[in-house]
């Protein structure tokens, strides 16, 4: 890849309840107030494909990341992970085709 390539990411902020989809790439999100944020279902979403998701706010509040199907990092779609910090952040999810994966925090959120 050339620094001349044209590359551009879709970004969305988020701060309240919020599916996750398809055309997103990176999700910015201010936990305050909790809510929940659910990727697709991993059988939907393609082999590889990867969300960023960055906290942009420095406060404890609690986003609770869940799944249209599949797991996150082993835990159930209907139950989700509590995604707390108190520091701003960002971390990966990544799917396998069947669930979905989380990791390279920067902050501790995942």
């Amino acid at each position: 890849m050339s620094g001349a390539d044209d590359i551009n990411f879709t970004a969305t902020s988020v701060t309240g309840t919020y599916t996750v989809t398809a055309n997103d790439y990176i999700v910015f999100w201010d936990p305050t107030g909790g809510y929940v944020v659910t990727l697709p279902a991993a059988s939907a979403a393609l082999k590889g494909r990867q969300y960023t998701f960055v906290q942009t706010v420095s406060n404890a509040g609690q986003v609770t990341l869940k799944t249209a199907g599949g797991t996150i990092n082993g835990t159930a779609a209907g139950t989700g992970i509590a995604v707390t910090a108190s520091k701003i952040g960002q971390f990966d999810v990544f799917c396998d085709g069947t669930n979905w994966w989380g990791g390279n925090s920067t902050a501790g959120l995942l």
